[in-house]
């Protein structure tokens, strides 16, 4: 697994890395099955999962 990075500061990421949000959809893009465990959610989040199940064509969610 590599580092992850994130378009907030203090960790801006470095030229030719990927942030956290690529590698999201890169994954779920080669699955079926998405399980999401977090501890909070926005509405705007949940809209976005929403549209990638429907894009990638999620069975399992």
């Amino acid at each position: 697994m590599s580092i992850l990075y994130t378009d907030i500061r203090p960790m801006i990421k470095p030229s030719g890395k990927k942030v956290i949000s690529e590698q999201f959809e890169e994954s779920l893009a080669q699955s079926d099955k998405l399980e999401i465990a977090v501890g909070y959610v926005s509405v705007k989040g949940l809209q976005k999962v929403d549209k990638l199940v429907e894009k990638y064509n999620i069975r399992r969610l």
